[in-house]
C-alpha cells in the first residue's frame, strides 16, 4: 500500500516479536518504503505496547479513512465467550505519512462470528474514496453435501467498520477451504470487486483445473459470481 501517500505503493510486514517476560505478545509493524527503483531498509512503524498476538492477527492494508494514505487493518481473533460465540475485531492502525498510530477498534462482533473461517480482503466496494472490508466465510456442509460459503461487507465510515451485511451467500456447493479472495476494480466502474481464485478438479493428464470467479459489486451488495476463467497453472 502507499503508506506515506507519495503516490508510490510501499510494504508492510506484520512481525512476530514473541513473548515478554510479563506473558504480553509483542506485534511490530516494519515498512519498506518504495524509491520507485527498489525498497528503502525497513522501519520500525509500531510496537504494541499491550499484549497483541501475531498468530490471531490477519492483516490488510487500505485506505480506510480516505485521506490518501494507506492504513493497516488487522481483522483479529478474540477467542471465545462464555456463551460459546466466537468473537472477532477489527482494528486500524491509521497512517501518518511516517508511521502507524496505535490501533483502535474499528469493529467488534456482537453475534458469533469465526475468526477462524474468515478470509478478509480490503476494497472500496461502494466507491465511496473509503475502503472497506470484504470477508469470505465458511458456513459449513449442508446436510446434502454442498459446501456453503457467504460473503460479508464491512462499510468504512471513515472511523470504522458498520455491521457486516451479507451481500452473498452460495446456492449451489462453494468450497471455502480452496477459496483464494482478492479484490479490484476489474469492470472500471470505481467499486472494487471481489476476485477468487477457486482449486478445481484434476484434469485425466493430472493437470490441476482451477478456476477464477468475479464478484462484481454494485451501489448496494454484490451479484453472484461469474466464472471469467478456467484453466491450469501447475
Amino acid at each position: 500500500g502507499d503508506f506515506n501517500g507519495d503516490g508510490k505503493d510501499d510494504l508492510a510486514v506484520f512481525y512476530n516479536g514473541g513473548q515478554a517476560a510479563d506473558g504480553k505478545f509483542v506485534s511490530l509493524a516494519f515498512t519498506f518504503t518504495s524509491n520507485g527503483a527498489a525498497f528503502n531498509n525497513p522501519t520500525t512503524s509500531w510496537t504494541s505496547s499491550g499484549s497483541f498476538d501475531w498468530s490471531k492477527s490477519k492483516p490488510v492494508p487500505g485506505d480506510f479513512n480516505g485521506d490518501g494514505k494507506d492504513d493497516l487493518a488487522v481483522f483479529y481473533n478474540g477467542g471465545q465467550a462464555a456463551d460459546g460465540k466466537f468473537v472477532s475485531l477489527a482494528f486500524t492502525f491509521t497512517s501518518n505519512g511516517a508511521a502507524f498510530n496505535n490501533p483502535t477498534t474499528s469493529w467488534t462482533s456482537s453475534g458469533s462470528f469465526n475468526w477462524s473461517k474468515s478470509k478478509p480482503v480490503p476494497g472500496d466496494l461502494n466507491g465511496d474514496g473509503k475502503d472497506d472490508l470484504a470477508v469470505l466465510y465458511n458456513s459449513g456442509q449442508a446436510a446434502d453435501g454442498k459446501y456453503a460459503t457467504t460473503l460479508f461487507a464491512f462499510t468504512g465510515n471513515g472511523t470504522g467498520f458498520a455491521a457486516p451485511k451479507q451481500t452473498w451467500a452460495s446456492t449451489g456447493s462453494f468450497n471455502w477451504d480452496v477459496s483464494l479472495p482478492t479484490s479490484g476494480d476489474y469492470d472500471k466502474d470505481g467499486k472494487d470487486d471481489l476476485g477468487v481464485l477457486y482449486e478445481g478438479s484434476t484434469a485425466a493428464d493430472g493437470r490441476r483445473l482451477d478456476s477464477l470467479f468475479i464478484f462484481t459489486s454494485t451501489a448496494t451488495g454484490t451479484k453472484a459470481p461469474v466464472k471469467s476463467w478456467t484453466g491450469s497453472v501447475v
